[in-house]
């Protein structure tokens, strides 16, 4: 279960254990007008949140913006008339080495 008991001096001390993988979140969109709101999943251990963005059809992705693990909500402005495709993951630096989530499933939404 992610725990460690070690006795150190004859006191038993709790050490979590160092996070290896990060669950994947789930995107939802709402659309109003030309903007869109994006919100997603807590991710447990996770302490930023990557957002990706399409504008060919999901194609091709690009990190549109990194959002604090406290935040899982993000309102875009985008151009009218147009198709965008997203995606999020969650990220987390543990020892010095960055882990990433799965990218979480895809939102394609037109404004």
């Amino acid at each position: 279960d992610g725990k460690v008991f070690t006795a150190d001096s004859g006191n038993i001390e709790y050490k979590p254990l160092p996070i290896t993988k990060l669950a994947k979140t789930t995107l939802s969109t709402t659309v109003k007008g030309s903007k869109v709101m994006l919100t997603w999943t807590a991710v447990e251990g996770a302490q930023n949140y990557e957002v990706y963005m399409s504008e060919n059809g999901g194609k091709s992705y690009k990190l549109y913006n990194t959002y604090a693990s406290n935040k899982r909500l993000a309102m875009l402005t985008l151009e009218k008339g147009k198709k965008y495709a997203f995606r999020v993951r969650a990220t987390a630096v543990v020892n010095g080495k960055t882990i990433k989530s799965a990218l979480s499933n895809t939102k394609t939404v037109k404004v």
